[in-house]
């Protein structure tokens, strides 16, 4: 009613118009606050990547395959590894040790005889006993067959021999004393099988 005079005192309508702007600005105030929070919740919906969890397991899961994997991949090597010392160490153990065999030529020819070559042939098996074992060619010189006998004697004695056979003897000139002529012999000797 624009016409009519206000009859209020002023400081009443001041009053009453300060409300009304602080009511005003209030609304304002609040209405923004809702629409920043909703755009900030909205934002946040956005910016949040549904799927990084997913990914994060995912990463998570490669790692682990990754340090099996390089694990897997030393206990391959590790095992490459103790298969060749054992292949080493089978074959060692299969073999005959021939220092014992040596020693007993030695041992049983001192002073007695002199080996020239000592022939070792692979194991052969034997058509009477069935048994593969090794052959010895042995070829030297002694000063009489008696010595060669004796020899013999004590190689079959030493029990690493299954059979020695004389196979060959013959006359050879000594150099030391041209008058008493050595006994050249071959003998063939067989192991024990599973000896030395």
């Amino acid at each position: 009613m624009p016409g009519f005079p206000n009859l209020l005192p002023k400081s009443m309508l001041v009053r009453r118009s300060r409300r009304r702007r602080i009511r005003q600005w209030v609304a304002v105030l609040a209405l923004e606050s809702v629409l920043v929070g909703g755009a900030c919740v909205v934002l946040r919906v956005d910016l949040e990547d549904p799927g990084a969890d997913a990914r994060d397991a995912i990463g998570s899961t490669v790692g682990q395959i990754d340090v099996v994997s390089s694990a897997l991949a030393a206990s391959q090597e590790e095992l490459q590894s103790v298969q060749q010392r054992l292949a080493v160490a089978s074959e060692v153990a299969s073999k005959p040790d021939w220092s014992i065999v040596l020693a007993a030529l030695a041992w049983s020819g001192q002073g007695i005889t002199t080996l020239d070559s000592i022939q070792l042939l692979p194991p052969m098996t034997d058509a009477e006993t069935g048994e593969a074992s090794y052959r010895f060619t042995l070829l030297g010189e002694c000063s009489s067959r008696r010595d060669l006998t004796g020899f013999v004697q004590v190689l079959e004695k030493t029990g690493i021999f299954r059979a020695i056979k004389i196979v060959e003897t013959q006359r050879v000139a000594n150099p030391d004393n041209p008058r008493m002529p050595l006994v050249g012999f071959m003998i063939e000797a067989w192991l024990v099988a599973g000896g030395a």
